[in-house]
Protein backbone atom coordinates (compact mmCIF):
# COMPACT_ATOMS: atom_id res chain seq x y z
CA UNK A 1 0.00 0.00 0.00
CA UNK A 2 1.16 3.61 -0.83
CA UNK A 3 3.56 1.97 -3.26
CA UNK A 4 3.30 3.33 -7.34
CA UNK A 5 3.26 0.99 -9.44
CA UNK A 6 3.25 3.83 -12.62
CA UNK A 7 7.18 2.92 -12.89
CA UNK A 8 9.52 1.43 -15.32
CA UNK A 9 12.58 0.17 -15.66
CA UNK A 10 15.53 1.05 -18.36
CA UNK A 11 13.32 -1.04 -21.19
CA UNK A 12 10.09 0.45 -19.86
CA UNK A 13 8.47 -2.95 -18.50
CA UNK A 14 6.29 -2.10 -15.65
CA UNK A 15 6.07 -4.51 -12.71
CA UNK A 16 3.36 -6.19 -14.52
CA UNK A 17 5.96 -6.95 -17.37
CA UNK A 18 7.48 -8.26 -14.37
CA UNK A 19 5.14 -10.45 -12.97
CA UNK A 20 4.07 -12.05 -16.32
CA UNK A 21 7.84 -13.00 -17.27
CA UNK A 22 8.05 -15.69 -14.93
CA UNK A 23 8.44 -19.58 -15.21
CA UNK A 24 5.46 -20.31 -12.92
CA UNK A 25 2.48 -17.74 -13.05
CA UNK A 26 2.27 -16.47 -9.50
CA UNK A 27 -1.27 -15.08 -9.59
CA UNK A 28 -1.06 -13.41 -6.35
CA UNK A 29 1.08 -10.80 -7.21
CA UNK A 30 -0.86 -10.17 -10.45
CA UNK A 31 -4.23 -10.26 -8.70
CA UNK A 32 -2.45 -6.87 -6.89
CA UNK A 33 -0.90 -5.27 -9.62
CA UNK A 34 -4.45 -5.56 -11.54
CA UNK A 35 -6.36 -4.68 -8.71
CA UNK A 36 -4.23 -1.39 -8.63
CA UNK A 37 -4.22 -0.43 -12.17
CA UNK A 38 -5.78 -2.69 -14.94
CA UNK A 39 -4.51 -0.37 -17.32
CA UNK A 40 -0.90 -1.96 -16.74
CA UNK A 41 -1.67 -4.64 -19.29
CA UNK A 42 -1.35 -2.06 -22.17
CA UNK A 43 1.62 -0.92 -21.28
CA UNK A 44 4.11 -1.71 -23.85
CA UNK A 45 7.97 -1.85 -23.29
CA UNK A 46 10.62 -0.45 -25.85
CA UNK A 47 10.47 -3.58 -27.86
CA UNK A 48 6.62 -2.77 -27.92
CA UNK A 49 5.81 -6.01 -26.21
CA UNK A 50 2.80 -5.77 -23.43
CA UNK A 51 2.81 -8.05 -20.56
CA UNK A 52 1.20 -10.68 -21.78
CA UNK A 53 3.37 -11.12 -24.88
CA UNK A 54 6.25 -11.84 -21.61
CA UNK A 55 4.23 -15.25 -20.56
CA UNK A 56 5.57 -18.70 -21.48
CA UNK A 57 3.61 -20.72 -23.77
CA UNK A 58 3.47 -23.55 -21.72
CA UNK A 59 1.46 -21.09 -19.33
CA UNK A 60 -0.86 -19.66 -21.61
CA UNK A 61 -3.92 -22.10 -21.19
CA UNK A 62 -3.60 -20.74 -16.81
CA UNK A 63 -3.16 -17.42 -18.09
CA UNK A 64 -6.55 -17.72 -20.33
CA UNK A 65 -8.29 -19.18 -17.61
CA UNK A 66 -7.37 -16.69 -14.48
CA UNK A 67 -8.30 -13.71 -16.78
CA UNK A 68 -11.33 -15.17 -18.05
CA UNK A 69 -12.56 -15.90 -14.17
CA UNK A 70 -11.93 -11.93 -13.26
CA UNK A 71 -12.93 -10.02 -16.58
CA UNK A 72 -15.52 -8.72 -14.61
CA UNK A 73 -13.54 -7.47 -11.87
CA UNK A 74 -11.01 -5.89 -13.50
CA UNK A 75 -12.78 -5.04 -16.85
CA UNK A 76 -16.65 -4.07 -16.06
CA UNK A 77 -19.04 -2.78 -18.35
CA UNK A 78 -18.83 0.80 -18.52
CA UNK A 79 -21.19 3.44 -20.23
CA UNK A 80 -18.46 5.49 -22.22
CA UNK A 81 -21.41 8.42 -22.40
CA UNK A 82 -21.31 8.76 -18.68
CA UNK A 83 -17.82 8.07 -17.45
CA UNK A 84 -15.74 9.15 -20.68
CA UNK A 85 -13.21 7.56 -22.07
CA UNK A 86 -10.48 5.56 -19.98
CA UNK A 87 -7.14 7.43 -20.33
CA UNK A 88 -4.37 5.86 -20.66
CA UNK A 89 -1.79 5.54 -17.79
CA UNK A 90 0.80 8.07 -16.68
CA UNK A 91 3.45 6.17 -17.00
CA UNK A 92 3.19 6.06 -21.06
CA UNK A 93 3.68 9.80 -21.26
CA UNK A 94 7.30 10.07 -19.19
CA UNK A 95 10.54 8.72 -20.10
CA UNK A 96 12.53 5.80 -17.88
CA UNK A 97 13.88 7.24 -15.00
CA UNK A 98 11.70 10.64 -14.24
CA UNK A 99 10.46 8.85 -11.23
CA UNK A 100 12.70 7.78 -9.15
CA UNK A 101 11.79 5.89 -5.77
CA UNK A 102 13.72 7.10 -3.04
CA UNK A 103 14.68 3.95 -0.33
CA UNK A 104 12.48 3.33 2.89
CA UNK A 105 13.56 4.76 6.12
CA UNK A 106 14.20 0.86 7.36
CA UNK A 107 15.72 -0.45 4.21
CA UNK A 108 18.52 -2.88 4.41
CA UNK A 109 22.49 -1.39 3.74
CA UNK A 110 23.40 -2.82 0.38
CA UNK A 111 26.31 -4.71 1.64
CA UNK A 112 23.57 -6.47 4.08
CA UNK A 113 20.92 -7.37 1.07
CA UNK A 114 24.51 -8.55 -1.19
CA UNK A 115 24.55 -11.22 1.36
CA UNK A 116 21.48 -12.36 1.61
CA UNK A 117 21.53 -12.62 -2.16
CA UNK A 118 24.46 -14.67 -2.72
CA UNK A 119 22.98 -16.84 0.32
CA UNK A 120 25.74 -16.03 2.74
CA UNK A 121 23.45 -14.32 5.29
CA UNK A 122 19.98 -15.78 6.14
CA UNK A 123 16.90 -12.38 5.98
CA UNK A 124 16.69 -12.68 9.71
CA UNK A 125 20.73 -12.35 10.67
CA UNK A 126 20.56 -9.34 7.86
CA UNK A 127 17.17 -7.85 9.72
CA UNK A 128 19.31 -8.21 13.28
CA UNK A 129 22.17 -6.53 12.04
CA UNK A 130 21.05 -4.06 10.24
CA UNK A 131 18.84 -3.14 13.49
CA UNK A 132 22.10 -3.60 15.88
CA UNK A 133 23.87 -0.92 12.50
CA UNK A 134 20.60 1.30 13.17
CA UNK A 135 21.22 0.69 17.09
CA UNK A 136 24.66 2.11 16.97
CA UNK A 137 23.62 4.83 14.77
CA UNK A 138 21.19 6.32 17.04
CA UNK A 139 23.28 5.82 20.17
CA UNK A 140 26.04 8.15 18.85
CA UNK A 141 23.61 10.44 17.32
CA UNK A 142 22.37 10.52 21.02
CA UNK A 143 25.53 10.66 22.30
CA UNK A 144 26.60 13.30 20.28
CA UNK A 145 23.54 15.69 21.20
CA UNK A 146 24.39 15.45 24.83
CA UNK A 147 27.10 16.23 24.47
CA UNK A 148 26.85 19.31 21.98
CA UNK A 149 23.77 19.80 24.74
CA UNK A 150 26.28 19.99 27.69
CA UNK A 151 28.71 21.89 25.79
CA UNK A 152 25.96 24.81 24.98
CA UNK A 153 25.03 25.10 28.92
CA UNK A 154 28.68 25.71 29.62
CA UNK A 155 30.19 29.04 29.94
CA UNK A 156 32.62 28.23 26.70
CA UNK A 157 31.74 27.36 23.44
CA UNK A 158 31.45 23.63 22.17
CA UNK A 159 34.08 24.21 19.53
CA UNK A 160 37.40 26.28 20.08
CA UNK A 161 40.76 26.40 19.15
CA UNK A 162 42.65 23.16 20.67
CA UNK A 163 45.81 25.41 21.79
CA UNK A 164 43.29 27.46 23.97
CA UNK A 165 43.17 26.14 27.50
CA UNK A 166 39.76 24.27 28.24
CA UNK A 167 38.88 23.72 24.70
CA UNK A 168 36.53 20.86 24.08
CA UNK A 169 37.00 19.27 20.66
CA UNK A 170 33.72 17.03 19.77
CA UNK A 171 34.58 14.43 17.06
CA UNK A 172 32.01 12.70 14.74
CA UNK A 173 31.21 8.94 14.83
CA UNK A 174 33.04 6.78 13.84
CA UNK A 175 32.02 5.43 10.20
CA UNK A 176 30.33 2.06 9.79
CA UNK A 177 32.50 -0.23 7.46
CA UNK A 178 31.40 -2.71 5.51
CA UNK A 179 30.67 -5.95 7.41
CA UNK A 180 33.51 -8.55 6.96
CA UNK A 181 32.91 -11.48 4.18
CA UNK A 182 31.24 -14.66 5.47
CA UNK A 183 32.93 -17.88 4.82
CA UNK A 184 30.50 -20.08 3.36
Amino acid sequence: SGTSLQISDDFGRTPLHDACWTAQPNFDVVDLILRTDPRLLRICDCRGASPLSYIKRDNWSSWVEYLSDRKEEFWPPRDVGKVGIEGPPELVGEAPHTRPIADPSDASPLDLVVLVASGRLGPEEARLKRDAMNKKKQDQAEAEAETNAKANDADEPAVQDPKEKGSIKLSSPAPIHALPELKA
